[in-house]
Formats: C-alpha cells, sequence, structure tokens
C-alpha cells in the first residue's frame, strides 16, 4: 500500500461502473453504445462479481466513503433481476461504499424509487441534453417532460438526483437555462460533460466545441459555479476528470479541488455485461475480462492500465507546458477517440490548438517523435485559461 500511495499521488477516491446491460428501450443519438447484443452474465456470476469488487476495495484501504459502485446499462433497469442484485448488494456492503444508478428514467416509478430508497440507493442520475426541443431531438421524443417529472419524483422521495449533459456545439447554448431548471427543481449537482465520439456519437466529430469555445464554457462553468455558491443554491455544477485542462484557473478561485482524468489517477474500471473490464466507459481500452482475472489482479496486473497512467506517456507538447502539472494531458477519452491515440495532446484544449486539429495531426506516433509543429498548434504554452 506504500508503494501504490507514493505512485497514485491524487489518489482520493475509488469508482467501479457497472454495466449489467447494455440492452436499452430509448435510442439516443450521442450514445457511447455500440451494440445492444452483447452476451449478459447469470445472476449468480454477477453475485462472484461482487465479492471481486470488494476484495478491491480491501486492497486499495480507502477511508469510508470514498468508494463507489455505480449501476449503468444500457438502462439498468431493463434486467429483471436488477433489484435483486441490489438487495445482495446492500446486504453485504456495510457502509463500504456508496450505490449510485445511471438511468434514463422512463422505467423510474413512484413504488420502484422507494424500493431504491430502502436498498440504500443515495444518488440517481439523470440526463438532460438541452431544452425540450433539443433534448428531444437528442434523446427521445417527450424524454424532456418525462425527465423532469422524474426529478421532481426522486427528490420528493429523498434520494440525491444528479443530471448529465453532455455538451455539444448543438446544444451548448441551452446550458444556461438547464442550469437554471435543475437550480429551480431542487437538483443537487449537475454535470456539464464534454461529449465523446464513440459509439454512435463517433460520426459527429464536428459536434465537439472548438478549442476556444470550450475555454469560453469553462469560464463560464466557473462564473456560475460561484453565483451558485453565492446564494447557498442546493445546485453544484460539477467538475468532470475530462476538465483537468482548466485546472489551473480553478484553483486560483479555488471553488473546488482540481480534478484529473480519473485513468491516469487510477480511481475508476468499467464493467461491461460479458465480464470485459474497460479502463473508463468513455475510454473503451479492454484491459482484462473478470471470468478469466479477478478485478484485483487486472487493476494491479494490467500493463495496459500502467501505460495510461504513466505520465511520462504523455506528448512533448504536453509535457512542455507549464500547465502539465494541473491537466496531466487532459482528458484521454477525447484524444483517443478524436486521434485514436491517448497519449497525444488533448484535441479542445486551447494552449495548443489554435482551431480544431486535423484527426491525422498525430499520425505515426509515438515512433515519429520529432512531430513538425504548424499553424495548427500555438506557438507558446503560456499558462492561460
Amino acid at each position: 500500500m506504500e508503494i501504490m500511495s507514493r505512485y497514485f499521488k491524487f489518489f482520493r477516491a475509488f469508482t467501479l461502473q457497472w454495466h449489467i446491460t447494455e440492452r436499452c428501450n430509448w435510442s439516443c443519438k450521442h450514445c457511447y453504445r455500440e451494440k445492444e447484443s452483447m452476451k449478459e452474465l447469470p445472476f449468480a456470476k454477477l453475485c462472484d462479481i461482487f465479492f471481486q469488487y470488494l476484495d478491491l476495495l480491501k486492497a486499495l484501504n480507502l477511508p469510508k466513503g470514498h468508494s463507489y459502485l455505480n449501476f449503468a446499462g444500457g438502462e439498468p433497469f431493463i434486467r429483471k433481476d436488477f433489484f435483486r442484485l441490489l438487495e445482495f448488494v446492500n446486504k453485504y456492503n456495510k457502509g463500504r461504499f456508496s450505490v449510485g444508478i445511471l438511468t434514463n428514467g422512463s422505467l423510474v416509478n413512484e413504488k420502484n424509487v422507494l424500493k431504491l430508497k430502502s436498498l440504500g440507493v443515495k444518488r440517481v442520475q439523470l440526463s438532460l441534453e438541452g431544452m425540450r426541443e433539443n433534448n428531444d431531438n437528442i434523446r427521445e421524443e417527450g424524454s424532456f417532460d418525462e425527465v423532469v417529472e422524474k426529478i421532481k419524483l426522486l427528490i420528493n422521495t429523498g434520494i440525491q438526483t444528479a443530471i448529465s449533459f453532455t455538451l455539444t456545439r448543438k446544444n451548448m447554448a441551452d446550458v444556461p437555462a438547464v442550469v437554471q431548471l435543475c437550480d429551480k427543481l431542487g437538483v443537487g449537482k449537475i454535470g456539464i460533460r464534454r461529449f465523446v465520439p464513440i459509439g454512435k456519437g463517433k460520426e459527429n466529430k464536428l459536434n465537439l466545441l472548438s478549442p476556444a469555445e470550450l475555454r469560453k464554457m469553462y469560464h463560464w462553468k466557473r462564473k456560475m459555479r460561484i453565483e451558485l455558491m453565492a446564494k447557498h443554491s442546493k445546485l453544484h455544477i460539477a467538475n468532470g476528470c475530462e476538465d483537468g485542462i482548466f485546472n489551473s484557473a480553478l484553483t486560483r478561485d479555488m471553488a473546488r479541488r482540481k480534478v484529473y482524468c480519473g485513468v491516469v489517477e487510477g480511481r475508476t474500471l468499467s464493467l461491461f455485461p460479458n465480464g470485459d473490464v474497460l479502463a473508463c466507459r468513455r475510454l473503451p481500452i479492454k484491459v482484462g475480462n473478470v471470468l478469466q482475472k479477478s478485478l484485483l489482479e487486472i487493476y494491479f496486473s494490467s500493463d495496459t492500465l500502467w501505460q495510461l497512467r504513466n505520465l511520462n506517456n504523455a506528448h512533448s507538447l504536453c509535457q512542455r507546458c507549464r500547465n502539465f502539472k494541473f491537466c496531466h494531458g487532459g482528458a484521454l477519452c477525447i484524444s483517443h477517440a478524436y486521434f485514436n491515440q491517448f497519449s497525444v495532446p488533448d484535441p479542445q484544449c486551447w494552449r495548443v490548438f489554435k482551431k480544431p486539429p486535423l484527426q491525422t495531426a498525430f499520425k505515426g506516433w509515438p515512433e515519429k517523435k520529432n512531430l513538425h509543429i504548424t499553424t495548427a498548434f500555438s506557438s507558446s504554452f503560456a499558462d492561460e485559461n
């Protein structure tokens, strides 16, 4: 544990995002899913995997309240044995970790919300991708009104409710209105997360904000976060693990602690319905399978994971930047989705790129390390925000 503590300098918590099914009753345009036909493991095997999770938590030896188990899909409520699994997890939890659910909300109702609370579920995350027109165009017709209704139901039941907003050029203008709505409804947290062009969304790379647009959005988020705090709002605008490129500004206003890529920090794994383990749901690099090795073995022995965690693998453009100590190279998930490489600069970083880069900008890296810097790259690496 002493060796691990030295390596993971910023290690604070661990989250397992467990996708128990890829089946879903909605078909969102930006969804990360590739397909729905993935084989699902039987209930008995899910129980075995849960004990693997407990073994990993014991090895990580984190303080109480710093471990999280999030159930997701697809749509997790589609599995008929979902509540049976929650009952099993609750039986062995004993305060070791916090349980959350990521759902589209369509199958949430008054009866099962009460059951969720009785089974120790602490939080539920729903999604809004804009106000009514934008949201329903991206997700499902009528989904905006349905999600608002389910937000009210969850809050009234006393379950912590969070909203995820996937930021694209198509819905960025709706951000202020969605934040205002969440504040009015009493939502506890909203994550305005950068779009990752994978799964169904991989053909929509043009929906990514430009580096300049993202910089402007980060400044707006910081300003709004401070305003919400000043008026003692219940709502908090959360920093996502892909927000590291703005860390130096966050430390100056001291509104929230710094954030880093969860993969680089070693504080996250994602588990698929067939037992495949990914570095992160948004970074679909397979690092093992729990039917062949346990979560504990995968976490500590996967060469791929250690390569992803190794800051020495970052591109020289990043390592030369004064902000590298704050951002650790930016969002690996977005770099990988955009360039099909993870050890290259974040394509939305305004310190490196004056405009959206070509997807082939780093072709040949790391073999061709003496990359010719064109006018697509900034001429200086000042710590500007």
